[in-house]
């Protein structure tokens, strides 16, 4: 599955690099920093750089060198941030396997944070929201658990990760 990240990171930087229709460099720039795809030397250096394609080329090449899954994880949020889902659209595959894979990543995260779980429950969900639209809620339990989710779903996400059983729905009313 890694090979499958590192194409689609590839072909998203072709899909980035076509000037007609451009990213806006310093917002996609601000947004590696903050997602700490690249450090603040990085940004500094890709700033400075003359030409649209030899920014976005940069920060692509410094993406390359990185995890390929969880890297193109972290870019499929900021293109939704920036209003430009169409480029992982083209390059990427908008399956439930992509939304439980991303769903597992989110709950490492939060479980590697040390928080509680209602918190962590809450960083999914919201997180889940933000990547793949809708309204996503999440339900951490550690031993055992019974629970109900109606029918009124979209999806559903159910794993376990360590100890903690973790339910992860999509509300089909908003």
């Amino acid at each position: 599955m890694a090979d499958w990240y590192a194409t689609a990171l590839k072909n998203a930087k072709f899909k980035a690099l076509d000037e007609n229709k451009p990213l806006d460099a310093p917002d996609f720039l601000a947004q590696l920093l903050q997602k700490d795809l690249i450090t603040k030397v990085q940004d500094m250096e890709l700033k400075a750089k003359s030409t649209y394609r030899d920014k976005i080329d940069g920060a692509f090449n410094v993406l390359f060198v990185k995890n390929p899954e969880p890297t193109y994880i972290k870019l499929q949020m900021i293109l939704k941030e920036l209003n430009r889902e169409d480029i992982m659209d083209q390059v990427g595959i908008k399956s439930e396997l992509d939304v439980e894979t991303h769903a597992q990543y989110l709950a490492q995260q939060a479980m590697n944070t040390g928080i509680n779980y209602e918190a962590m429950a809450e960083q999914i969900g919201r997180a889940m929201s933000v990547a793949h639209g809708g309204i996503w809620c999440c339900l951490v339990v550690e031993g055992t658990c019974g629970c109900f989710v109606g029918e009124d779903v979209r999806s559903r996400i159910t794993f376990t990760l360590d100890d903690k059983h973790i339910i992860i729905w999509e509300s089909a009313s908003h």
